[in-house]
Parts: C-alpha cells; sequence; structure tokens
C-alpha cells in the first residue's frame, strides 16, 4: 500500500490508521519541537490525541516575529505549524513562516498539509479532531 498519507484511506479504519500514524509521526520529531496552534481548543484536541510536544497558541494577539524569536531564545529549534486549514489558518500560518524564515527558525508545514490531506474533506480545524475520529466505525 506504500505511504498510508500518500494515497487518500477508502474506508474509515484506513483513515483511522493514518490518523494515527500521524500522530506517531509527530510524537516522533526531535525534542525541540514546538508545535504551533491558534487557540486554546487546539490545544485541547492535541493532547486528547496523545501529542506529546509543547504546544504554543498564537492567538494571543502577540506579533509572531516575537512569538518566534521568543521560542527560539528558549531553544525551541523546529517548530510545526499546525494552524486551522481554513482561510483564516492559512493567513496565520503565512505569517508564521515568514516570522521563521526571517528569523532563520526552521519550520514545519507538512504536518500541517498531511493532516488537511486526510480529513480535510471533512473538516476545517484542529479542534474538530477529536469529535471527528469518535465518529469513525473502529
Amino acid at each position: 500500500m506504500g505511504h498510508s498519507n500518500r494515497s487518500f484511506p477508502s474506508n474509515d479504519r484506513e483513515l483511522l490508521e493514518a490518523i494515527d500514524g500521524w500522530i506517531e509521526d509527530v510524537n516522533m520529531l526531535d525534542e525541540g519541537t514546538v508545535i504551533l496552534v491558534e487557540g486554546m481548543k487546539d490545544t485541547t484536541a492535541l493532547r486528547t490525541l496523545g501529542v506529546v510536544h509543547p504546544i504554543v497558541e498564537v492567538n494571543k494577539g502577540r506579533n509572531m516575529f516575537d512569538l518566534v524569536s521568543d521560542l527560539r531564545s528558549e531553544g525551541s529549534v523546529n517548530l510545526v505549524i499546525l494552524t486551522d486549514w481554513d482561510r483564516t489558518g492559512g493567513i496565520i500560518a503565512s505569517r508564521i513562516r515568514k516570522a521563521c524564515s526571517r528569523l532563520g527558525v526552521d519550520y514545519d508545514l507538512d504536518r500541517r498539509r498531511e493532516l488537511s490531506f486526510l480529513v480535510g474533506k471533512w473538516i476545517s480545524c484542529v479542534e474538530s479532531l477529536p469529535v471527528f475520529i469518535s465518529h469513525l466505525d473502529r
């Protein structure tokens, strides 16, 4: 079958396996990885799913350059941008990416893209993941 994130899952079981694989991949990222989300409900959703890395909420009215600069000075070496895959989430992701690029901080948009590929047909935000998963047939 190859990589589950390369071909679209054909049923609920395969989709669950693909989402579980995505969570495993995220949890295996190096120490120094920080996940950036939009708000508290996103943090709660990722914790519910078992994501172990530090999570920082970006919708606190802070300038993205200041946020990224602070994270870098705290020892964060890779920022996983995991904003929602709607229009607003895309704008925020772009701002974070630009701040990372200018400040020389590694960032990861692939995890956001992969998650959007897996569940974007049905949901558009991180906070909806646990409820979405609970409705899949196990």
